[in-house]
């Protein structure tokens, strides 16, 4: 039993942080928008990453993507986050069909209080050959809030969008201690149970 339980504190003590997702809805499995603020972006059943729904857009025309345009095709959400902390994000993008001609992804972060927000990324007439690429980067936040928008245009058929994820921070289910006490309150549990714990027999033992 005490092998046991020394073994369990070994690995308690190596149990790696959670991290939650921040994003509401990221994949689109409510089946509408909730979480998001759009126009000009439907929820599609026909071509999902995974799941069953997927955000589509088939809008057409250089306004789908211009900041700030009435006819722009937007999909974003806001989410609480903090200052000077860096974030992964994350999502799975399909072109459609003949991308070469027209076609744009266009992805902006920031502080929604700010003048504007920076270009994660920016997908002009990119060619996925109709079937999703995973993009993975790092986004900075500037503010207690920050802002994921998405902008697309597709003018010969649909550009589709799944599995949103922002990953940053570390989350758990109850309070943790301050790092410095964690650390002491380490190196004194290992002393005591070096001291308890059984030991392998030496050669001749």
């Amino acid at each position: 039993m005490l092998k046991l339980f020394c073994g369990l504190f070994v690995c308690v003590l190596f149990i790696p942080a959670a991290h939650a997702d921040l994003i509401t809805n990221g994949g689109f499995e409510t089946g509408d928008f909730t979480g998001w603020t759009q126009s000009g972006w439907l929820i599609d059943t026909t071509n999902p990453n995974s799941g069953v729904y997927d955000a589509s857009t088939g809008c057409a025309g250089a306004s789908c993507t211009t900041i700030g345009d009435p006819n722009a095709a937007y999909l974003y959400q806001d989410v609480a986050t903090t200052a000077g902390t860096n974030y992964t994000l994350s999502f799975f993008y399909d072109s459609g069909q003949l991308a070469t001609n027209a076609s744009e992804l266009l992805v902006l972060w920031g502080d929604p209080n700010a003048p504007n927000l920076s270009t994660v990324v920016d997908f002009v007439n990119v060619d996925t050959s109709s079937a999703y690429v995973e993009y993975t980067g790092t986004v900075t936040a500037t503010s207690v809030t920050s802002q994921l928008e998405f902008f697309g245009r597709q003018d010969l058929d649909f550009y589709s969008l799944d599995d949103v994820s922002l990953t940053g921070g570390t989350v758990s289910s109850v309070p943790e201690p301050e790092p410095f006490l964690l650390v002491v309150a380490g190196l004194i549990l290992v002393k005591v149970f070096s001291r308890n714990c059984p030991r392998p027999l030496r050669q001749g033992q």
